[in-house]
């Protein structure tokens, strides 16, 4: 066979689409544009300018860093036996068996997401980005939309473009989707396409599922809201619920009208029915979700909060989220960590490539280089 007719790896490039640019923000869109020395109104020239973005290194490099970052939800799962070259090798080899490798198939896709007939999660692609690490994409259907237009409703079916990366010299899979869909795009890693030797990796294992915990591993982050529930569940009689009222009242009257100590004898004369779990527990049984939030106007980390410190021994964090600024940069991005999901969000558009690195570094315990 000539050389001309040897089929070229696939790059980044070749498999961009135009909706991947449209999720770039406006920052983004005027950088590239300084380095091509053209002035981009809109994504859409920018797409338009593609093929000169890409032989631009300096531009190429942006564009990367970003394409497939700015706000995005991450899950990870760990490979395992991956320490024998032997298994590595093997995996090396169930991947590039695929069809799709090393060959972008959206066009043979698209009819079916077009005619909504579309009905699991199918990678389309699969590329090598460097030794041992692989980048995939799905189309994954993501349940109805329904238009109305007024006169009539129908359901229309939707989906979504789902990125995952294949990391095989540092043994994770990271998929870029909400948790829903991460979980059906490793199914068919596992079970379609034979991906053996895949297993959950807690989101804050290293941290011991602390979100606290995680903050202090930056040198400069806020813990600036939190969803918990109360650690423990039992019920509350009528009785002591009105007790509860009472004591909150007579601590309410002693410090707005200033009484004596006699209020301690008020006090004395409530018994609850079951003193063994605590007044702050009594308080808070029953809620099924508990809040804490920084101002939007005064952005503080909610652990200096008063009510959060006399609380937060009784709670369990489902969901919070981290305002983390970058040393180096001076960038803040937002992040929310899901204990309920099992997952990260990155919320800033202005998220990149870099910082991911840094995070997933510090979620999965590795320095990638």
């Amino acid at each position: 066979m000539s050389d001309t007719m040897v089929k070229r790896d696939l790059k980044i490039e070749d498999i961009l689409l135009e909706r991947d640019f449209h999720r770039l923000n406006s920052n983004t869109l005027r950088i590239i544009g300084v380095l091509m020395e053209k002035g981009y109104e809109g994504t859409d020239d920018l797409y338009k300018d593609k093929d000169n973005i890409y032989i631009n290194e300096s531009a190429y490099a942006i564009l990367k860093s970003k394409i497939f970052a700015c706000k995005t939800s991450i899950k990870y799962w760990g490979l395992s036996r991956i320490d024998k070259l032997e298994n590595r090798n093997a995996l090396i080899e169930t991947i590039e068996s695929w069809d799709f490798y090393n060959n972008n198939k959206i066009n043979e896709l698209e009819p079916k997401v077009k005619n909504k007939s579309l009905e699991t999660p199918t990678a389309y692609t699969c590329l090598k980005i460097e030794d041992e690490i692989y980048l995939m994409r799905f189309i994954v259907p993501c349940g109805n939309k329904r238009d109305d237009d007024g006169i009539s409703d129908t359901k229309i079916r939707q989906y979504k473009n789902v990125v995952c990366f294949i990391n095989i010299k540092y043994g994770y899979i990271e998929i870029r989707t909400e948790s829903t869909y991460a979980e059906r795009v490793i199914e068919v890693l596992q079970y379609k396409l034979n991906l053996n030797g895949v297993r959950t990796l807690p989101i804050l294992g290293h941290f011991n599922n602390n979100i606290e915990d995680f903050k202090d591993s930056f040198e400069n982050a806020k813990f600036i809201n939190s969803k918990s529930i109360p650690e423990f569940d039992f019920d509350i009689s009528e009785e002591d619920s009105e007790m509860l009222v009472e004591v909150l009242l007579i601590l309410e009257d002693f410090i707005t009208n200033n009484k004596d100590e006699t209020f301690l004898d008020e006090l004395k004369n409530i018994n609850f029915n079951d003193n063994s779990n605590g007044f702050i527990p009594l308080l808070l049984a029953g809620l099924c979700g508990i809040g804490f939030s920084t101002r939007k106007t005064d952005i503080r980390d909610i652990t200096n909060q008063p009510m959060y410190k006399i609380i937060e021994p009784y709670l369990t964090h489902q969901i919070g989220m981290l305002h983390v600024t970058d040393d180096d940069t001076g960038q803040t991005y937002s992040l929310q960590i899901s204990l309920k999901n099992n997952s990260i969000a990155f919320k800033s558009a202005l998220t990149d490539e870099r910082f991911i690195k840094i995070v997933r570094n510090k979620l999965l315990n590795i320095e990638e280089e």
